[in-house]
């Protein structure tokens, strides 16, 4: 209807606005925990990359299962659940690299962090990765595609961004940021 049409356009570009905002606050979050812009930045980028990797693959699994596409809403809702797990994970990870990084040297550090923060990280992602996914146990449409994409994400989240490729990057450019004492 020209009603849901409307209702489409309008949350759509509040969505750009309000994607620019919330990653705004959240390299400002981190930049302040982490003081290093280099490593704020890539968490942020990594944070968007597993959400657009996610957003891609649900889109192509939808279209597999027969379905003209994602519903409209999963976009955003994904964005939001996808961003604040994603960078709290994300922290956690180079909080601990930060810390460790005082007494040894990046690689070890980096190697440390993971075998201390993994366990942690890998439950919280199968965990909210099986929460979210049992929306897809629901008949809406919207549900499924949901849980779905959420479980997805959380999975890509968890067993890529974290383990994989912020541990590569903080070891390749050689950031641990520095974060302050009186946090830990």
């Amino acid at each position: 209807t020209s009603e849901m049409a409307a209702t489409r356009a309008i949350t759509q570009a509040d969505f750009h606005r309000i994607a620019v905002l919330v990653l705004a606050v959240i390299f400002t979050m981190i930049f302040i925990l982490l003081r290093d812009a280099i490593l704020s930045a890539f968490i942020v980028a990594a944070t968007c990359v597993s959400y657009l990797a996610t957003l891609g693959l649900a889109y192509w699994l939808v279209a597999l299962a027969g379905q003209p596409g994602l519903d409209w809403k999963v976009e955003v809702f994904l964005f939001v659940v996808m961003v604040a797990v994603g960078v709290d994970y994300s922290i956690f990870l180079a909080a601990r690299v930060s810390q460790e990084a005082r007494t040894l040297a990046v690689r070890p550090a980096v190697a440390n962090a993971v075998i201390h923060t993994g366990p942690v990280i890998s439950s919280c992602g199968l965990i909210m990765a099986a929460t979210l996914g049992s929306l897809m146990a629901g008949q809406l449409k919207l549900f499924v595609q949901l849980g779905l994409a959420m479980s997805l994400g959380m999975m890509i989240d968890t067993f890529v961004i974290r383990p994989l490729l912020l541990p590569a990057f903080i070891t390749l450019v050689k950031r641990t940021g520095r974060i302050p004492r009186f946090l830990e």
